[in-house]
């Protein structure tokens, strides 16, 4: 029983739950041959082309991302599919998308982001977040979303005036707001994090996959100091690429930073499936009929 898995090393707070999974022994634990990798994806690559090449050359098994990107990139790549969910809860890290501005930019309410620039990711969470939120708001017409890269180049841009607003998450939203920067909307996403695979793997497998990362989930969950080093070290690593001022006020955070939570993996229905594609079809973002099935591992009843 193997498995694959590789993460984006700056976007690394979404995997950790893995990461623990993998330090404390937890796939092991499930009879799982689990091997962890990294990469550094480059900053004009799109996300949903880096993790299908990804899936196709078997550099990993298994991904998650946004439920709206993992629907697209499915949709791109039919020998993928979905195999779980992990939803938004009060302070976990998919609830925790929110859009800041500099404190001296004069910019008190959303409507005055009307096609004014904000920094995300596209085909990423950042992207349709920001997307959802700022639609409760504006006309999509009137929101302009700029292709940036990984969190922590959206806070960098908007600390040098680049950008007039940043789509940030944690622990970049923290950072952000150390240096001065205002948190001006909260996403209200109730949208999962959902898990991606090739559909030739194994149901056992991932089985065993989830009952691990939940497992490292209950201990972030519960007891985030026992992990903390672990995390704070990830953050460090990417803050000290960053200049003077943004790196000095990320040390400052390395003994307080709080970690987010997460829920744990779980099915996916099919009613959030058909919410997603319905958002997804009104903003013109799919332009084709989509089967909830069609999309599904095959052995989805067996894996949780």
């Amino acid at each position: 029983m193997s498995l694959k898995f590789s993460y984006n090393v700056y976007a690394y707070q979404w995997s950790f739950p893995e990461i623990v999974a993998y330090q404390r022994g937890y796939y092991q634990q499930q009879s799982l041959d689990f091997e962890l990798s990294t990469f550094g994806a480059r900053r004009g690559v799109n996300k949903n082309v880096a993790y299908e090449e990804l899936l196709k050359t078997g550099r990993t098994d298994i991904y998650h991302a946004g439920e709206w990107a993992c629907i697209i990139r499915v949709l791109e790549d039919r020998e993928s599919c979905i195999t779980g969910a992990s939803y938004p809860d009060s302070h976990t890290l998919n609830s925790t998308f929110s859009i800041y501005v500099r404190s001296d930019s004069g910019i008190t309410d959303i409507r005055q982001l009307e096609n004014r620039t904000v920094a995300i990711e596209y085909g990423t969470g950042s992207y349709f977040t920001a997307l959802q939120d700022m639609l409760g708001f504006l006309n999509q017409s009137q929101i302009k979303l700029v292709q940036v890269g990984s969190p922590h180049l959206r806070l960098l841009a908007l600390f040098n005036g680049a950008v007039a607003a940043a789509s940030l998450i944690h622990p970049w939203n923290e950072l952000a707001e150390v240096v001065g920067m205002k948190k001006l909307l909260e996403t209200n996403r109730q949208n999962p994090t959902l898990a991606v695979t090739r559909r030739s793997v194994d149901g056992s497998d991932l089985h065993r996959f989830f009952n691990a990362t939940n497992h490292a989930i209950d201990d972030i969950n519960d007891d985030f100091d026992s992990v903390r080093e672990s995390y704070v070290s990830n953050f460090m690593s990417i803050a000290a690429t960053l200049p003077g001022d943004l790196r000095s006020a990320a040390f400052s955070l390395r003994d307080t930073i709080d970690g987010p939570k997460w829920k744990h993996w779980q099915t996916y229905p099919a009613s959030s499936f058909r919410k997603a594609v319905s958002f997804l079809g009104e903003y013109s973002l799919i332009n084709q009929k989509v089967d909830y099935q069609e999309l599904i591992h095959p052995a989805i009843g067996s894996i949780f």
